[in-house]
């Protein structure tokens, strides 16, 4: 009787696993890379939103580049950084915090916090995130702009 062959020591088929997962985890990166947009409410859910006392970020822009760098543009900021993807979540991780004041051709460098930024990723592709600031919950939810 032939002794069976143990795949799992075999070369190939260790490199193959590698290639397949490599391949999984670069299209993941590939499908998220873009142009995201701070999503616009309807009338009645910024109402609703407004009556339990919480906030909706608006105006803001995230490009999340294929090289896994990215740029986030709200209110006056520009956060340049990494992102990676864990389970369900898009984590962005800051570098660079650059604030431009109203008048001012040069912007000041802010600091980027201690935590990472965690968005999470809906089946629809939207990115969704819920901070506590000041003691104000606020959405901050982003749609991938589609180009023309």
């Amino acid at each position: 009787m032939k002794n069976p062959v143990n795949f799992l020591s075999h070369p190939k088929f260790i490199l193959l696993i590698f290639l397949f997962y490599s391949c999984v985890l670069s299209s993941n990166k590939t499908q998220l890379a873009g142009l995201y947009v701070s999503k616009q409410l309807s009338s009645f859910d910024s109402i609703a939103l407004k009556l339990k006392g919480e906030g909706h970020e608006v105006g803001g822009e995230l490009e999340l580049k294929s090289d896994s760098t990215y740029i986030k543009k709200s209110c006056g900021n520009d956060i340049h950084g990494h992102w990676k993807v864990e389970g369900d979540s898009l984590v962005l991780f800051c570098e660079k915090n650059l604030h431009f004041k109203r008048g001012n051709t040069e912007p000041e460098n802010w600091s980027c916090g201690t935590a990472p930024e965690k968005f999470f990723i809906e089946k629809s592709g939207e990115l969704i995130q819920y901070s506590i600031d000041e003691n104000r919950r606020n959405h901050h939810r982003f749609e991938k702009k589609k180009l023309n």
